[in-house]
């Protein structure tokens, strides 16, 4: 599974569509739950791992490249996922609904399964209190929905590669 530019987890991958088999596909759900849930008795996630978000169950910067795309905004702590992202990968991804910017048709605010509504200020006030190096981030508008997208350097991985500079 590595990568040219290496290993992925996507965190919170629902049927493992975004990256398909080139990553670890975490879900809180189990299989037989998401194939329920996707009314396909057949569905199969490449790599699925069954884990909890705040605990995975992998080492220490075991990947390069952490995604919580979608994720952030259905869990009960943000604070714990992104810590634990950091924990297990050197880079991070993350997206969330801008759902302040969403045309009314996109149904904004609708969903039961969101805990929180992000805006520009709150999403990057997680990115300071868990001390994510932010190194790129921008809004994604199109066709009525909005989103949130930041790229980052783990503080495990800044840290870790400081030290052993010294």
């Amino acid at each position: 599974m590595a990568l040219p530019y290496g290993k992925i987890v996507d965190i919170g991958c629902n049927i493992g569509e975004t990256f398909g088999d080139r990553a670890t596909n975490v879900d809180k759900r189990t299989l037989q739950q998401k194939r329920e849930e996707a009314k396909d008795p057949n569905l199969i996630i490449p790599n699925f791992v069954h884990a909890d978000a705040e605990k995975l169950p992998f080492t220490d910067l075991e990947y390069c490249v952490a995604v919580c795309s979608e994720l952030l905004e259905h869990v009960d702590d943000p604070v714990k996922v992104l810590n634990e992202a950091q924990r297990v990968a050197k880079i991070i991804v993350i997206c969330v609904p801008n759902e302040y910017e969403w045309s009314e048709d996109k149904k904004p605010f609708w969903s039961p399964d969101h805990k929180r509504w992000y805006t520009e200020q709150t999403i990057m006030q997680l990115c300071v209190e868990t001390k994510l190096k932010v190194i790129q981030y921008f809004k994604m508008s199109y066709d009525g929905w909005s989103y949130f997208v930041i790229q980052g350097i783990s503080r495990c991985a800044y840290f870790s590669g400081t030290e052993a500079k010294k």
